[in-house]
Formats: C-alpha cells, sequence, structure tokens
C-alpha cells in the first residue's frame, strides 16, 4: 500500500499544483501555459511556402515537390476545381455535399484555401488531415474515378506486343518480356480494433503499412496492382 501511494505522489502533486495554478493565476497567464501554436504565429494560406513554388513556374522544383509536372497539375485542377466549387465538407456526418441555396440553386461556400492549394495540400502534405485535405482527397477521387487515363488496366495485345519489342530491343535475353514489377509500402492509420492493426503492422519498421505489388509498362503506366496485408507480405517472404 505504501509502496501505491508513493508511486502515485508526483501525479497527485502534479494535480494539486495545476489545481492551485488555477486559483491564483489570471486568465492571461493560464493562456500562457496552454499547448499550442495560434493562428497568429502562423503564416497565412496566401503566403504559404507552396503558394511560391506554385506561382514560380519552376518545373524541375515542382517535380521534386509533388511528382507532377506543371501541366499534369492544372490538368487535374481544371477537372478538380468545378467539383471544389460545388461540395462543401462542413456537414455533420463528415461527408462531402453539394452546397444548396435556399432558392434551390448550387453554388460555393466559404473558402480560405482555393482550389490549386487544396490540390497541392493533398498531393503534397500527404500526412495532414485537416478538414481541406479530408474534403480534397474525396473530390481527387471523383476527379480520377471519371478520368480514363487514370484507370488500372492491362493493355490491348498490339500495346503488348510493342511493348515487347521495346524491352527487347533494349534487353535481347528478355525476350517476350513486356512490363516490370515492384512493390510500395504505404504508411497508414492505426486501428482502433486489434485484429486488423495486427493485419496491417509491421514489425520491422513498427508501424502500420498497407502494401502494392504495382505492374509497370514500358511507358511508366501502371497496367495493374495487387493490394496486400503486411502479414500476406510476410508469408510471401518465407
Amino acid at each position: 500500500m505504501f509502496l501505491l501511494v508513493s508511486c502515485q505522489l508526483p501525479l497527485l502533486a502534479f494535480i494539486f499544483l495545476e489545481a492551485k495554478l488555477k486559483d491564483f493565476n489570471s486568465s492571461a497567464q493560464l493562456q500562457r501555459r496552454e499547448l499550442g501554436i495560434r493562428q497568429c504565429a502562423l503564416l497565412d494560406a496566401n503566403q504559404s511556402p507552396w503558394q511560391k513554388l506554385y506561382h514560380a513556374r519552376n518545373e524541375q522544383s515542382f517535380i521534386t515537390f509533388k511528382g507532377f509536372n506543371y501541366a499534369s497539375f492544372d490538368y487535374l485542377l481544371s477537372k478538380f476545381q468545378p467539383l471544389y466549387r460545388r461540395y462543401s465538407p462542413y456537414t455533420e456526418n463528415g461527408k462531402i455535399s453539394v452546397v444548396h441555396y435556399q432558392d434551390g440553386t448550387r453554388g460555393g461556400w466559404p473558402q480560405f484555401l482555393d482550389a490549386a492549394a487544396c490540390l497541392g495540400l493533398v498531393l503534397g502534405y500527404t500526412r495532414t488531415l485537416s478538414l481541406f485535405s479530408r474534403c480534397s482527397i474525396k473530390l481527387l477521387y471523383k476527379v480520377l474515378k471519371e478520368e480514363p487515363s487514370a484507370r488500372v488496366e492491362i493493355p490491348s495485345e498490339e500495346e503488348i506486343r510493342v511493348y515487347q519489342e521495346v524491352i527487347f530491343s533494349n534487353f535481347p535475353v528478355l525476350g517476350g518480356t513486356w512490363c516490370v514489377v515492384d512493390r510500395l509500402k504505404i504508411k497508414i492509420q492505426k486501428s482502433g480494433d486489434k485484429e486488423i492493426k495486427n493485419a496491417y503492422y509491421n514489425g520491422w519498421l513498427l508501424s502500420n503499412f498497407v502494401g502494392y505489388i504495382l505492374v509497370f509498362a514500358p511507358s511508366g503506366v501502371i497496367v495493374s496492382m495487387i493490394i496486400t496485408l503486411q502479414r500476406m507480405v510476410g508469408c510471401m517472404r518465407h
């Protein structure tokens, strides 16, 4: 009993001290003790490093940060922007919904980030889970779902023969080969369910991942893919 109480003394002392500080400190002093960075200490969205990069139109820097050139990004933006103006993330269920006005018309919603900034948020800052980021991910999914060039599909027999000729002309020992395979691990959020978390857990990297087996054509296009769990990858290794 003495050991249990002695172990809890630091915690009890901390709680007691915090309670006393709330009694004797002013509201201004208490505010200074709160953790967190206030909005006034952050850059305005229109003065962010992203805005500098986007408007600089430097292809090399843009590809380094995004993995996209400006032409590809601007094409996606032309498809993304109409949806961004039409849908709102401000819903009770966390889903995006079309904005309806009282007169029956559809329109936009209050935005402090433009469509280019939100698309850049998704394609660049992949670990940000803000409201705008989640909304933009869902809108980008809508765009890519309707984009024919974004579909992952096996090429036609004629295209496969062309790929075989390209590979054979550069690597004669690989006659008949028309694609290459690679694997990618993508870090994901941990699940609260132990069984689901265990399925995605990577003991070597001490985190949760989902695995992708990607099939590339010589053109660089992904023509097939398989999503795997970490447990499946471990079994494949053995």
